[in-house]
């Protein structure tokens, strides 16, 4: 029995980043390259097999010129300004393993829930 892909761009987050590269006249290829990502990893983006964009969203909406804020929620927040620190610790959070960021995720919640 065959299994059928799921319908193209189930994802918003996905559905987001291909409408601005559409609206920015970016290519596919383009933009994969300028993120480091082979090409074929955008087909499993839009078809739901992988959520490995989260990896990159920072440098997706950097090169599209809109914030990672925009891409995840569909709001661009003009009240967000990152400092050299803020991007820093962007960066050394993207370098974790998996289960290191679900740990510092689950810090985070834990020091910021009241």
């Amino acid at each position: 029995m065959r299994t059928s892909k799921k319908s193209i761009v189930e994802n918003e987050i996905v559905r987001r980043i291909i409408s601005t590269m559409k609206s920015n006249g970016v290519r596919q290829k383009d933009l994969m390259e300028n993120i480091g990502v082979a090409s074929q990893v955008f087909a499993s983006w839009k078809y739901d097999n992988g959520k490995s964009y989260m990896n990159y969203i920072d440098k997706i909406a950097n090169y599209l010129n809109v914030t990672p804020e925009f891409l995840i929620h569909g709001k661009q927040t003009n009240d967000i300004v990152y400092t050299e620190e803020d991007k820093e610790l962007i960066k050394n959070f993207h370098r974790l393993s998996q289960a290191q960021k679900n740990h510092v995720s689950q810090l985070v919640i834990l020091f910021t829930s009241d």
